[in-house]
C-alpha cells in the first residue's frame, strides 16, 4: 500500500507497531524469527592466551639485535666476524620487523620498526654516524 494513500492515523499506527516491534512472536510474520532466540544458551569464547608469542619473539630478538650492537661496539670486530655480525644483526631484525607485524598487525607500525633498527644497526655497525642519520631522517621527512 502506497504511503500517498494512507490517513495519518494509520500511518501514526505503522510507525509505533514499527518502534515497539508489535507482534514479534507471531511467525508468520518475521520469518521464523521468534522469541526463541532470547533462550539461546551464551558459549563464552576461547579461553585467553596463556603466552603472546608474536611479542615475546618480537622482545627476543629486539633484544638479541641490540646486544649484537653491543657486541660490535665493545669488541670492534673486523672482516669476516664483522660481515657475520652484520648478516645475523639483519637476519634478527628481519624477525622482529615479522613479529611486530604479527603482534601489531598495522603495516604503518611494521615500517617504523623496520626503518629504526635499520637505523640502529647502520648507526651501531660503523656504516652511518648519528649526524648523517638524523640529516637523512630530515630529508626523507621534507
Amino acid at each position: 500500500m502506497p504511503l500517498e494513500k494512507l490517513s495519518l492515523d494509520q500511518i501514526s499506527k505503522v510507525a509505533e507497531d514499527v518502534r515497539t516491534i508489535e507482534r514479534f512472536q507471531d511467525e508468520a510474520l518475521n520469518n521464523g524469527f521468534n522469541s526463541n532466540l532470547f533462550s539461546v544458551s551464551i558459549v563464552p569464547g576461547n579461553s585467553p592466551k596463556l603466552f603472546d608469542w608474536p611479542l615475546i619473539a618480537f622482545l627476543l630478538s629486539l633484544f638479541s639485535l641490540f646486544g649484537l650492537v653491543v657486541l660490535q661496539q665493545i669488541f670492534a670486530m673486523q672482516g669476516t666476524a664483522y660481515n657475520l655480525m652484520l648478516l645475523g644483526s639483519l637476519l634478527i631484525s628481519t624477525l622482529c620487523v615479522m613479529s611486530a607485524h604479527l603482534k601489531f598487525r598495522q603495516l604503518t607500525v611494521s615500517i617504523i620498526v623496520a626503518v629504526g633498527l635499520i637505523v640502529v644497526l647502520a648507526i651501531g655497525f660503523g656504516i652511518l654516524t648519528p649526524k648523517e642519520a638524523i640529516d637523512g631522517a630530515k630529508e626523507i621527512v621534507k
